[in-house]
């Protein structure tokens, strides 16, 4: 694989230095930082086959090296890499320098074979080996998807979902311990709110029925009350319902639930519901939690905290709203973090320290993330710097590193209307799909095509959520998100179904017995070089948590899988052409395939 094609570049310029400079380090460990400084260079159509195939960029070199050792590099030439005996299999033919870098080009047969047997060996492991095999395991805890118990599941808690899942599963892979937590929005104001609505207009019999969505009807009118009650210069808080509202919710947060029978029957009902309804859902999206918490269980906690932080001198009051608070600095500033209302009930900030005090005893976690829409960096300022103040270790740390935030979604609608259910979202994708399949010839004989169907509508919205940078903004369009021509979730589908058709009518059994030679074309060896990128854009995406990488990786393998397929014909061939090019795209489909896996995609077998 290139990872070993890599440390052994770099074995070969360290022992050609040796004589040259000191190196004040272990050896092991300085292979492995030059290593991770050498990349395999990108690939595109205008790519020189017959040019280098890795580059150290002084750079990347400077990160872990004195300026007199990467002025050293500048002068490695062909000559003076020596050859050892126990890594000939790897023969560096040419050696470059430019002014950003020295380039590499190895013996192009011998990377091919290394490369299609690494991935015939690793399988569904390729790309997830962590640097060197001895990076140490971590805990990992992410924190997403998160939607609020008896309201619409939309876009904002879609996009959380599917990064979250994402970031998971990249750490899961490379082998940390990964915890996944869905943190329910099952407390707050807004709930009390919810249980007077309900009084007023709601109906056991509709909530048996559709129950999603005869709550969020409550809700809807419920807050059209509080609108109707304020004046025109007044506060929703102002208004008779909102005050009904926050009482109820009062006498939750005091503890009042037993003696208000009725208000914890209403509360444990609606969180039963959302959490069937959201399981149904994440069943269908192949997403899974490791456990399922809520603000309510930290209510006690919150209220401890609360105790501890007054204990240490840390609260204080505001005299003109009453609202008890802690000083914390946010970007270098002092600020007030809220944590405390005038009549003594907790806000969300509070059960969300709460919550991070309980995870770090519960869990130990090396780390967490909070998948959480950018606009809501301030809270995790204050959730950092609270956190300090108690002089929690693990908060020591910049907000940014621990919030995984994201742009907000444009213009996505059902034809069901502006309300957006994400079920209402995966079904309209189904029966697009549904819509566009029937018109296919190649799609009318098969058994499963509802099934295929909902697959596809899945997937395409995964990579039209992934295939930006997260933070960015962007306009959700369904002709583009269902296109079979352009990049898309379906495209990287039909690519990975063209390969598994490849192999079941080729009439060439798969070996890895193969001369390299017989790939020597450019189509092939463009496939091949990028296929052996893809641990480094995994490493890309992990130190970014942005998927963004993994998503651009595979449009630009889908497009060579299908210059390839044009070009390269396997049955009908020579059988050593055949079996080499069945390899390289056996590999191809490997690949694609991990990449797929991790997004949190099935790739099919057919469409």
């Amino acid at each position: 694989m290139s990872s070993y094609t890599k440390r052994i570049i770099a074995k070969k310029i360290l022992r050609s230095l040796k004589n040259r400079i000191f190196i004040e380090k272990d050896a092991v460990l300085v292979t492995e930082h030059l290593a991770s400084s050498i990349s395999l260079r990108d690939v595109s159509k205008k790519t020189d086959i017959s040019g280098p195939q890795f580059q150290l960029k002084f750079r990347e070199a400077r990160k872990h090296f004195t300026e007199a050792f990467v002025k050293n590099l500048k002068e490695v030439t062909p000559q003076n890499l020596e050859t050892e005996s126990d890594v000939e299999s790897v023969a560096v033919e040419d050696v470059r320098q430019d002014d950003k870098a020295v380039l590499f080009r190895v013996n192009a047969d011998l990377l091919s074979k290394s490369v299609l047997e690494s991935i015939r060996v690793e399988g569904d492991r390729y790309g997830y080996q962590l640097q060197g095999g001895s990076a140490p395991r971590h805990t990992t805890l992410v924190e997403y998807s998160s939607p609020n118990i008896a309201k619409p599941f939309h876009a904002g808690h879609l996009r959380s979902t599917i990064i979250g899942n994402v970031i998971a599963n990249l750490f899961e892979r490379v082998g940390h311990n990964v915890v996944r937590i869905n943190y329910l929005g099952d407390w707050g104001t807004q709930f009390g709110l919810l249980a007077v609505g309900f009084h007023r207009y709601g109906n056991q019999q509709e909530l048996q029925t559709n129950p999603m969505l005869h709550l969020f009807q409550v809700y809807v009118k419920i807050n059209g009350d509080v609108e109707k009650e304020k004046g025109p210069k007044q506060r929703e808080t102002e208004s008779a319902t909102y005050q009904e509202g926050l009482e109820a919710f009062k006498k939750m947060e005091e503890g009042n639930l037993v003696i208000n029978s009725d208000l914890l029957s209403l509360w444990t009902q609606f969180r039963e519901i959302s959490i069937q309804e959201y399981s149904k859902v994440y069943k269908r999206l192949g997403i899974h939690f490791t456990e399922y918490q809520g603000e309510a269980m930290f209510q006690d906690k919150s209220r401890a905290l609360i105790d501890t932080l007054g204990e240490r001198g840390l609260l204080q009051y505001n005299s003109e709203d009453g609202f008890g608070y802690v000083e914390v600095e946010t970007a270098g500033q002092n600020n007030r973090a809220a944590l405390v209302k005038s009549d003594g009930s907790t806000l969300y900030l509070t059960r969300d320290v709460a919550a991070a005090l309980h995870r770090l005893d519960k869990y130990k976690f090396d780390s967490m993330y909070y998948v959480v829409d950018a606009g809501q960096i301030l809270h995790f300022r204050h959730l950092i710097g609270v956190l300090r103040r108690l002089s929690v270790p693990w908060a020591d740390t910049s907000p940014a590193d621990i919030h995984v935030g994201f742009g907000r979604v444009e213009g996505m609608s059902t034809r069901r209307g502006q309300v957006v259910f994400l079920e209402d979202i995966l079904n309209e994708a189904k029966q697009r799909m549904l819509d566009t399949m029937r018109t296919k010839e190649t799609t009318k004989d098969l058994e499963t095509v509802d099934v295929v169907a909902d697959i596809l509508g899945i997937s395409a919205i995964i990579v039209q959520d992934l295939r930006e940078r997260r933070q960015k903004n962007y306009k959700f369009s369904w002709d583009k998100v269902l296109s079979f021509k352009s990049d898309s979730g379906v495209s990287l589908q039909y690519a990975h179904a063209r390969l598994c058709s490849v192999e079941r009518n080729c009439g060439v059994t798969l070996t890895t017995e193969i001369d390299p030679a017989h790939l020597s074309d450019r189509e092939g060896q463009l496939l091949l070089l990028h296929i052996a990128r893809y641990e480094e854009v995994v490493s890309d995406a992990l130190r970014t948590l942005e998927p963004y990488h993994i998503v651009q990786y595979l449009f630009t393998l889908g497009h060579l899988i299908n210059s390839a397929h044009r070009n390269l014909k396997v049955k009908g061939q020579p059988e050593e052409v055949a079996k080499a090019r069945l390899l390289l795209f056996n590999c191809a489909k490997t690949t694609l395939a991990n990449g797929l896996t991790v997004l949190g995609i099935s790739p099919l077998q057919q469409m």
